[in-house]
């Protein structure tokens, strides 16, 4: 469950501060960028909930269409497959590099 930000001060709830040096960084993971609109729908809702609790975060998307969730929504996006494969990624890898 996302702990909820406090209004008052960038602080959640088990204690973890977010600051301009050290951002918040979330990742949504899931099947967008496949012409579902549920999923889109759900997607849709993250990005509208984090905008108003999260402000500020940085947000990567792990999913099917990359390509098209980046131009869609103007976020960073890694493949949820291994390039070439038909097997998921490593999501750990991709979990990584949203540190850079």
């Amino acid at each position: 469950m996302l702990n909820s930000v406090q209004t008052t001060a960038p602080l959640f709830r088990d204690g973890f501060r977010v600051t301009k040096k050290h951002p918040l960084r979330i990742g949504l993971l899931g099947q967008f960028g496949i012409d579902n609109l549920g999923n889109e729908a759900s997607l849709q809702a993250m990005l509208g909930l984090l905008k108003r609790k999260a402000p500020g975060a940085r947000i990567t998307c792990i999913c099917t269409d990359p390509d098209w969730v980046s131009k869609t929504y103007g976020l960073d996006c890694i493949p949820i497959r291994a390039q070439g494969s038909g097997r998921i990624g490593n999501v750990a890898h991709a979990i990584r590099e949203t540190k850079k």
